[in-house]
């Protein structure tokens, strides 16, 4: 917010304090009503920030008390559960920090961020700047020029908001414009604006939007959007915000939400806005909710309690409820913080400055004490959907002896681990940039800290009540690792505020390994394992899985480790192979690490045909293919028709096979004799350890195709260093003038490794 917003402004909000002090629910009630046609929108780059030109229609049908009636309930007493405290220590693990977005003549800074795979963006009152995540700028814009061009341009830019959507790989950026009754606006003025980035990379080009962000009563008047929260679904984009008077009789006080689809947005394409109003409330924080359609925000109701709201029903009509959870009774910040000098700075009020969502949760936090020093106050709420309802699960007070701990903003990563971001300040010290964390397994509502990440120089940057500070700070999850922490906090430098970007862990990002796994033979499966160096996180890891040569070996697509786990078994499939055996890598990836190990498919069983051939006495036609296949070609030998055979004649064959040490052998023929008489035959294998011929079986020839398989009994003895083989075939005539034609069509040695 404008260090120069108008006396009016400010004497709005004052008086939306003291309602909202007053803590009444008395003739509560909500509204809810949608834009009928939607806000055109073009692309923009934010380096060459094209003109585009978005219309509005204000058209809206107002709908009275649609809502189920359980905010109206009276609230509860204070929780009696226990409240933790910091411990002292250090828990974290600093890493990548470099100097943001200094002061830009707006007070407060307003900072905000967000992180994607490569770089880290960041909002200020009132500029909008792009890191790569080893701090490299790559832009820093000013918001009026980030939103300039469009057909409504912007009049006074506010309170920026930016998130990253893992599940949609884009960039969301809010900020609000804002204008009192005049010639140009007779019932005020009061935009929202969005950005959305077309892909991952926020230094391409972004899709801008907007639309009108007041209230307007069925009575008349109109109320203006301060505060703003930006949260969203699997399928929508929530923005609210506080609601403060423009023009009588608008009244001062609650929040207006605001809820934008997804698909609209992510196409570029023209989106509609639909709109619900809920009096009674002050400072909802809405939330990221990457699982479900259902939204959640977060507010405070009063010093001892809680108000959670479900949004449903987004993309048609809007519904929302509300239910409440007591707390720990709390007071809310006084006047300042103190700060060297005897100045202070802004504690700002009680509100619930952060508020995150994940699988089934919601960490907020805010500030408390009435007195120096402040402390900070967390809280973890555990949410059922249906029927809705919220538990306390925990919470605890930020604290350090003598120190105020002021504008805490929290959140959860994939694996709760928390962490909160805040500034620590005393009479004796400058603002510092501070953070603690708790492990998922510490004792309920502890944290350890504070960590000091970066400290203020010598400052002026004071007034007696309380000099503006934060609105609020802002930490986010890596989306890469779902681990580390990235946290943006105002700092002061002289008499200007400075901001700075840190990133820390809590506890160690996980990386992905794969086990060795044993040579397997092609054409049947074994188990693999892939292990995480920590546990899985909340919802189980999803491993990508990989193969080098799916034709030979396969690995399903992915494998998730259970949550708590660290690790999980897959299948891998083999198909049967020739020779020679064949190494195939299997490749995981997971939260941004890999991994790789080889595994070695080995040939079962090998058809090897002969590589030659040579007989005696007799002649052949045809060629050595015909050995080697069964394809209806024949090689054929025959006695000379001229002599008299006396003694056996031979046909020898020899080959190679592909492994010296063979655990099994055969010898395949497939042998006809066409010729006249009867004769027998033989079939020997040369023994490489005795130089013999080693007789395998005999059979009487026929004018019938046999296939005649021969198992050699030890076969390593059959089987040279250089893989040779050798098989002869005798045929011994019962008669001297025996006609001798054969016929053959394949001659195996079958290989069993």
């Amino acid at each position: 917010m404008n260090r120069f917003r108008s006396l009016h402004c400010f004497t709005l909000i004052l008086a939306a304090a003291a309602a909202w002090a007053q803590g009444t629910r008395a003739g509560d009630t909500a509204r809810a009503y949608r834009k009928s046609a939607p806000v055109a929108s073009s692309p923009l780059n934010v380096r060459t920030l094209p003109k585009i030109d978005p219309k509005l229609s204000p058209v809206r049908n107002e709908i009275e008390n649609m809502f189920e009636p359980a905010w109206m309930r009276a609230v509860g007493e204070p929780s009696s559960g226990l409240i933790g405290e910091m411990v002292p220590g250090k828990l974290i693990k600093e890493g990548a920090r470099w100097p943001s977005v200094n002061d830009t003549r707006w007070t407060p800074g307003d900072p905000s961020l967000a992180v994607g795979p490569n770089h880290v963006v960041v909002t200020v009152n009132t500029r909008v700047a792009i890191y790569n995540k080893a701090g490299a700028q790559a832009s820093n814009v000013d918001l009026a020029t980030f939103f300039a061009g469009m057909s409504v341009a912007p009049v006074s830019v506010f309170d920026p908001r930016v998130t990253y959507d893992i599940s949609t790989g884009r960039y969301y950026l809010i900020v609000l414009d804002q204008s009192g009754a005049n010639a140009t606006f007779p019932q005020g003025m009061s935009r929202m604006y969005l950005a959305v980035s077309r892909t991952s990379d926020p230094t391409g080009v972004w899709d801008r939007y907007w639309w009108d962000a007041r209230y307007l009563p069925a009575g008349g008047g109109s109320r203006w959007m301060d505060y703003p929260a930006l949260g969203f679904t699997n399928n929508a984009i929530i923005l609210n915000g506080n609601m403060f008077q423009l023009v009588s009789p608008g009244g001062t006080g609650g929040v207006q939400f605001m809820v934008i689809p997804k698909s609209n947005v992510l196409a570029g394409t023209p989106a509609a806005a639909s709109y619900v109003f809920f009096s009674n409330a002050f400072t909802a924080q809405g939330c990221d909710v990457i699982d479900s359609s259902t939204g959640y925000a977060l507010s405070r109701q009063n010093s001892t309690t809680l108000q959670v709201f479900q949004l449903n029903n987004l993309i048609t009509t809007p519904t929302i409820s509300s239910v409440f959870v007591t707390v720990p009774s709390f007071s809310s910040p006084g006047a300042g913080a103190l700060i060297p000098g005897g100045g202070r700075i802004d504690a700002l009020d009680g509100r619930i400055l952060s508020a995150q969502y994940r699988a089934g949760r919601i960490v907020a936090s805010h500030g408390i004490n009435s007195a120096d020093p402040f402390q900070g106050r967390w809280y973890e709420v555990s949410i059922t959907p249906s029927p809705f309802a919220a538990t306390l699960l925990q919470s605890g007070n930020l604290t350090s002896s003598g120190f105020s701990c002021i504008m805490p903003a929290i959140h959860q990563n994939a694996f709760r681990d928390t962490a909160a971001v805040f500034t620590r300040c005393a009479s004796t010290q400058n603002p510092q940039f501070a953070v603690a964390g708790r492990l998922n397994t510490d004792p309920a509502g502890q944290m350890t800290g504070p960590t000091i990440l970066a400290n203020s120089t010598t400052t002026t940057y004071t007034t007696s009540t309380g000099a503006r500070w934060g609105d609020y700070f802002a930490v986010a999850v890596d989306p890469v690792d779902q681990c580390t922490f990235w946290g943006v906090a105002m700092m002061t430098n002289g008499t200007q505020w400075r901001t700075e970007v840190n990133s820390w862990t809590v506890s160690a990002p996980r990386t992905v390994g794969l086990n060795a796994v044993a040579p397997v033979n092609g054409g049947t499966s074994t188990t693999g394992t892939v292990t995480l160096s920590g546990t899985a996180q909340v919802g189980g890891t999803v491993v990508n899985l990989t193969s080098s040569n799916p034709t030979i070996l396969t690995v399903p697509a992915t494998v998730t480790i259970p949550e708590g786990s660290t690790s999980a078994n897959y299948t891998i499939n083999t198909t049967a192979i020739a020779p020679p055996n064949q190494n195939v890598t299997i490749s995981a990836s997971a939260l941004g690490t890999s991994a790789n190990t080889s595994v070695q498919v080995k040939w079962v069983t090998a058809n090897v045909g002969p590589s030659s051939f040579t007989s005696n006495g007799f002649y052949p036609t045809g060629d050595l293919n015909a050995l080697q296949a069964i394809d209806g070609v024949f090689l054929s030998v025959q006695k000379d028709p001229a002599s008299v055979i006396t003694n056996p004649v031979t046909f020898e064959c020899t080959g190679t096979v592909p492994t010296t040490t063979p655990a099994a052998m055969t010898l395949r023929l497939n042998f006809r004799n066409r010729g006249a008489g009867a004769a027998q035959a033989s079939i020997s294998a040369w023994n490489w350890t005795t130089n013999s011929w080693v007789l395998l079986r005999r059979f009487n020839v026929t004018r019938t195709f046999i296939t005649l398989d021969s198992v050699i009994s030890g076969p390593t003895a059959f089987v040279n260093a250089s893989g040779q083989v050798r098989m002869q075939v005798s045929v011994l005539p019962e008669v001297p003038s025996f006609e001798v034609r054969n016929d053959y069509d394949l001659v195996q040695w079958i290989v069993t490794q």
